[in-house]
């Protein structure tokens, strides 16, 4: 897939970008931190519908982030789950966001 825009610019690497469209597994890529890869676990589950959060992924959020930065962080997830239509256009999966988790 061809991307219309220089991701590099961002500091986005080739293996990231491919994480952030779904095509590899977020916590496979080595440049992510541990809170960015919570951080996109949570950002992924909070989009669906029903919320349905793991106790392992609560527990993880609990330990490495505080209450204020959960909180601030699910209200930007849910405001751009209401502006998402611009992540069709960089490549990233839309389709994905309401479907609901399974185990």
């Amino acid at each position: 897939m061809t991307l219309d825009f220089n991701y590099k610019q961002f500091g986005i690497t080739p293996e990231e970008l491919e994480a952030l469209q779904g095509r590899k597994e977020i916590a496979l890529v080595k440049t992510f931190s541990v809170r960015e890869i919570i951080a996109m676990e949570y950002a992924v589950l909070i989009s669906r519908v029903p919320l349905l959060f793991p106790s392992d992924l609560v527990d993880k959020l609990k330990a490495n982030f505080n209450e204020r930065e959960i909180v601030i962080f699910g209200q930007h997830c849910c405001t751009g789950q209401l502006l998402g239509s611009s992540a069709s256009s960089s490549g990233c999966p839309t389709d994905r966001i309401f479907r609901p988790l399974r185990d």
